[in-house]
């Protein structure tokens, strides 16, 4: 029989912690720095997208993605049908 299993979480480590700070307190102030997140961002969304979905899909998820006022008015069934392989 093995051992149990402990349901007690570890203490983090101060990288992860450091990192936590940051996201959570620190403000970036930098437009650059904003767009090339954004950037970054939709780089991985489209790439993660591009392993799931045929073009034609990808391409409407994105889309409506994209555009608040699209996203906003698409109603939530229709939405999640986008997503339906």
């Amino acid at each position: 029989m093995s051992a149990p299993i402990s349901n007690v979480r570890p203490e983090s480590d101060s990288v992860r912690v450091n990192i936590v700070d940051y996201v959570q307190h620190d403000r970036v102030n930098s437009a650059l720095a904003l767009e090339t997140a954004r950037y970054c961002l939709l780089d991985k969304f489209r790439a993660n997208l591009t392993r799931r979905f045929a073009d034609k899909q990808r391409n409407a998820i994105v889309d409506v993605s994209l555009d608040p006022a699209r996203l906003e008015a698409t109603p939530a069934n229709e939405h999640v049908d986008l997503y339906v392989i």
